[in-house]
This record gives structure tokens, C-alpha cells and sequence, in this order.
């Protein structure tokens, strides 16, 4: 991308100034995140290996190759979608390679020559025709010709989607990589024109440039459940797609403040919320912040809405298949997070605080060097602090168990953890109760449910012990508590700061009490007219025209009591 410099008192100009030298104080965000999980793929190691082989193999160009590596794929991938199978997380690294080396040929291309617009115009046009051919949307019989030499890396992504996605789930993610590639192109007048856009003009392109609106299309396919497809046109879906690129956009802007100023760039949330409200840069950020909470409260009330939805529409698997995609924008939230933390992308770990803060310095000059160095900050925590003890011990046992099974029944040598330390024989003996099935075994993966442990087989007994769901227990505080405990002892309580049950048995008690007393009456009001049928000399009740004849001959008799011809 090249530099461009502001000479003149542009909006651009007035904010490059105006940020000259200054400091962003970004609180922890830990505790906007606290509601949601953060998890790393226990997929990650075995990810991460297959990823280091690809980029050897499919990227040439050694410059590319470096930005390819500083992404850290792996990293993004398994902290996004920590749940899914390994198949579906190699798809998204794919595709996400594609993205992001995508998105720098699009910066690369923002340059001041002649006839620019019209070039990337057609990499746009060109690199959809690629995509819909590979995505088997297009009538076309012969494969496009790929606008650049890595835009090929997309066919990788879409072979094994193609293969295990419906017809609408793949025109969906296509719509939303047209609105991706509209964007950029959007985005790149103002670069190449120098302005700052508003605050609704950034947003209204953002969306579309932050390419999360494709990954939210792909969703469904990550979190392995079927949703149904009306629900994707409720306002509380498109809601929860809102908010995640919202949250992502805003999170990216604050943390790759830095990167972004050193490379002359404005074209970001802090500089265009400075330059429209004229705020300080403490208050953009803590403004921002701010946005942050109120987004993720959205998300939260438009996920639980979505779930009794699918819930009252499609029941128990409905539920549980609407949990799991609001699940995957979640991690993707927090996952996003700590990822940009710890990527090389950013180049910001070395600024974290001991308090989880981070403090980036803009430099003093635009392209200068920054006035705090390196060795002034020291990484406070890392990738593994942030996991803590007890997901890292549960990632380890997985693995071992994996390998060597329960109970110790191995009598070999046997390696533990990611550094692969010896341990003598016999194998560890590591027992568990009742483990579950898996749900969805990818193909070419029967073993996903040994490494669960429900399909294990003691090699000694040829049983299943872990599938006696007899023996399943529950924890909570350090102790454990069998099935038939939990049924004997175990009580429905409400938890007090979120649910109030005396008001539901207040309006039970009234709801009976006026149904009992309605009933009554018309159980008495059918007896008065039982009892008064034979009074009028009816021995049972008149239906239909039988009762216009009955009715005539009342009258007959009143009018001759009333001395009336009828």
C-alpha cells in the first residue's frame, strides 16, 4: 500500500496531527467477555502442523509465506471455533488464508495510478466468477481464470464445504462475498481519495470489508447443526449478525491502532469517532468500550430469543442446534479477541499490561520510529495464561487418553503434554464414569468418539465401560454426585438473582381459583336447563328447524292469549 502524506489541513491531516505521539489505554477486555466462553480447539496442535505443511506447499512467494505465518491461522481458527471437528476447522483455515491474503492484494492495489478503479473493479468481478464456479453455483463448465496467483488458494476452502452444505447455505455465503467485494471497493475510493468518512459512511461499507458477514454464513456449517432456514430471516437473527461484526470491527480498530498509524492509515473507528464528536482519544476509547457492552447485551438478548424460537418451532433439536450456532458468535467474540492479542498480525503483546491493558504509543512523526521500544513493555501474559491450568490439563489428558486409553491397561512407555515428556510403564492409569456419544463423527474419523471415550473398548474385559450410563456423575465444588443421588436428593430450585417463582405460583393460585369458579357456573347454568326441559314439556333439547317450529307455536299460543290473529 502506499503512503500517502497529509499536507494539507485535511480532515486526515488535522487527526494525523491530532494523534501525534498520543497513547491508547485499552482496558482488559476480559470482563466484557466474562458471559461467554473462551476456549482453544483441542484440534490445535494436530492444526497447526497440517497448516505449517500447506503454506510450504501452496505459497511460493516468500514474502507471502511470512504473512501467511505471522497470521497465526492455527491460532485463529481453533480460538474461533473451539467446538468444531477437525475436517470443518481445516475448511475455515482455508478460507480464512484465502481472506486474509485477499484482503492485502486489495490493499495493495489502493495506489494512485491511472486507471486503478477500473482494475480492481474487474480482480472483483473476476474473482467472484472464480468462487461461484468452485462454490458449483455457476452454469459455467469451464473454471474461471483466478484474477491473482493466491486467489486459487479459495478451491481448497470450497471443495469441502461444497461437499457437506446444502444448495442455500452456499448461495448465502456467496451474496455475502459479493457484499465483501463491494465494500472493498467502496472502501477504497476514500483511501485512494484521501478523506475520512462519517461515522454511518464507515459502517455502511465496514460491514461488508470486515468479511464477517461471510464467516457468520458459515456458521451453520460450523457448528454442525441445521437451522431452519426461515429463522435466518428474523430480526433477531440478522441482530446477532450485526452485532458480531460490530463487536469484531470495533475490537480490530482498537488494537491495530498502532499498526494502523505507523502505515499512515486513519481509516478506522478512533480516528473517524475523533474527528466527528471531536473527543479526546481516552474518551473515543472508553466511548468505544462502552459500544462494546451494549453490543454484546444485544447479541445476548437476540441469541436467547432465537433459541426458544427454534426451540417452540423444531423442539429439543431445534434448541439444541440454535445453541450451538449462537455458541460459535460467541467464541468467535472472545476468540477474536485473543487472537488479535497474541498474533503477530498486531505486533501488541509486548504492550500488555500486567492488569490484562494495553498501551500502544503513536509515534511521534508519521513513519517514524515509535517512542517506546520494545524492551519498555514485557508481555505479561501469554497464550497459555490465558488458557489456565485447568483447560490446559484437560487438553493434555485428552490427548493421552486418546492414545493410550483408560485405566492404564497399556503396559508401555507413554508421552505426556505438547513437549512430549517420558513417562515409564505402565500407561497412566486415568479413570472416568458415563462419557456421552458424539453427536457428528466427520468422515474419515471414526476415531473422534475414542478420543470422546464412549466407544472405548477395554482391551482386557472387550467391554464398553463408558457408555453405562448408570455410572454418570455430576460435579460441582470439588465433589462428585451419582445419577441416583441427584434423583433422590435433587430438588428444582430457582437461582435467586435472575428468576422470582413466588410471583408464577401467586398467578397459578389466581388462574385456578377463576377457572374453578367458571366451570361452576356453567356446570350449574347446563343444569338449570336440564331440569327445565321437562317444565316445558320437551324431553330433550331442539335442534336445528326444529326449533323455529317450536318457537312458532309459542307464539301462536301468546297471540291467542292476547287476543290477536296470528
Amino acid at each position: 500500500m502506499s503512503v500517502m502524506t497529509h499536507t494539507q489541513e485535511t480532515p486526515v491531516a488535522q487527526i494525523a496531527a491530532l494523534i501525534h505521539g498520543q497513547s491508547l489505554r485499552l482496558p482488559s477486555l476480559q470482563p466484557v467477555l466474562s458471559n461467554w466462553p473462551t476456549l482453544l480447539s483441542p484440534h490445535y496442535a494436530e492444526l497447526k502442523k497440517k497448516v505449517g505443511m500447506k503454506i510450504d506447499e501452496w505459497i511460493s512467494d516468500e514474502r507471502v509465506r511470512r504473512k501467511a505465518q505471522i497470521i497465526d491461522l492455527p491460532l485463529f481458527s481453533s480460538i474461533w471455533y473451539p467446538h468444531a471437528t477437525l475436517d470443518r476447522l481445516e475448511m475455515i483455515t482455508w478460507y480464512s488464508m484465502w481472506i486474509f491474503l485477499w484482503d492485502d492484494v486489495i490493499e495493495d492495489s489502493a495506489t494512485p495510478a491511472s486507471g486503478i478503479t477500473d482494475k480492481v473493479s474487474w480482480i472483483h468481478h473476476q474473482a467472484l466468477k472464480y468462487m461461484e464456479y468452485h462454490l458449483g453455483l455457476s452454469s459455467s463448465l469451464e473454471e474461471p481464470i483466478p484474477p491473482t496467483k493466491y486467489c486459487t488458494l479459495f478451491r481448497y476452502a470450497a471443495e469441502p464445504f461444497r461437499k457437506a452444505s446444502s444448495l442455500l447455505q452456499r448461495i448465502r455465503f456467496y451474496e455475502e462475498l459479493k457484499v465483501y467485494m463491494d465494500g472493498c471497493e467502496v472502501e477504497q475510493e476514500f483511501v485512494r481519495a484521501g478523506e475520512l468518512p462519517s461515522w454511518r459512511e464507515y459502517w455502511s461499507h465496514r460491514l461488508g470489508t470486515s468479511s464477517v458477514h461471510t464467516y457468520s454464513a458459515l456458521g451453520e456449517y460450523m457448528s454442525g447443526g441445521n437451522i431452519p432456514p426461515e429463522m435466518f430471516d428474523t430480526p433477531e437473527l440478522k441482530e446477532l449478525w450485526v452485532g458480531i461484526n460490530r463487536h469484531i470491527v470495533t475490537v480490530n480498530d482498537l488494537i491495530s491502532f498502532k499498526k494502523e498509524v505507523e502505515k499512515s492509515s486513519f481509516h478506522s473507528l478512533v480516528p473517524i469517532v475523533m474527528n466527528e464528536t471531536g473527543a479526546n482519544l481516552d474518551t473515543v476509547v472508553d466511548s468505544l468500550v462502552d459500544t462494546l457492552r451494549n453490543i454484546g447485551d444485544s447479541m445476548n438478548r437476540a441469541g436467547d430469543r432465537l433459541i426458544a424460537l427454534a426451540e417452540n418451532s423444531h423442539g429439543a433439536q431445534g434448541r439444541q442446534n440454535m445453541e450451538q450456532y449462537v455458541r460459535c458468535f460467541q467464541t468467535s467474540a472472545t476468540g477474536n479477541y485473543w487472537w488479535s492479542l497474541f498474533c503477530r498480525r498486531y505486533g501488541v503483546e509486548q504492550y500488555l499490561q500486567a492488569d490484562g491493558s494495553l498501551v500502544e504509543r503513536a509515534p511521534g512523526d508519521i513513519g517514524e520510529e515509535p517512542l517506546i521500544s520494545r524492551t519498555d513493555y514485557r508481555p505479561s501474559c501469554n497464550l497459555h495464561d490465558f488458557l489456565g491450568e485447568k483447560q490446559q490439563l484437560q487438553m493434555h489428558i485428552w490427548k493421552y487418553v486418546r492414545r493410550y486409553g483408560f485405566f492404564g491397561r497399556l503396559n508401555t512407555n507413554t508421552t505426556w503434554g505438547d513437549w512430549d515428556m517420558g513417562l515409564s510403564a505402565p500407561a497412566l492409569d486415568i479413570s472416568a464414569f458415563c462419557l456421552p456419544p458424539v453427536a457428528d463423527v466427520p468422515a474419515g474419523e471414526s476415531n473422534v468418539s475414542v478420543t470422546c471415550g464412549h466407544n472405548w473398548q477395554d482391551p482386557l474385559t472387550k467391554n464398553y465401560p463408558l457408555r453405562n450410563t448408570s455410572k454418570t456423575t455430576f460435579a460441582s465444588g470439588n465433589r462428585t454426585f451419582t445419577l441416583d443421588y441427584i434423583l433422590a436428593n435433587g430438588i428444582c430450585q430457582p437461582i435467586s438473582d435472575k428468576y422470582q417463582w413466588g410471583f408464577s405460583y401467586l398467578q397459578l393460585y389466581i388462574v385456578i381459583n377463576v377457572v374453578l369458579h367458571w366451570s361452576t357456573g356453567i356446570i350449574l347454568l347446563w343444569l338449570k336447563a336440564q331440569f327445565n326441559l321437562p317444565l316445558a314439556q320437551y324431553d330433550r333439547v331442539p335442534r336445528e328447524l326444529e326449533c323455529m317450529l317450536h318457537m312458532s307455536r309459542e307464539l301462536q299460543r301468546h297471540f291467542k292469549k292476547s287476543g290477536v290473529e296470528s
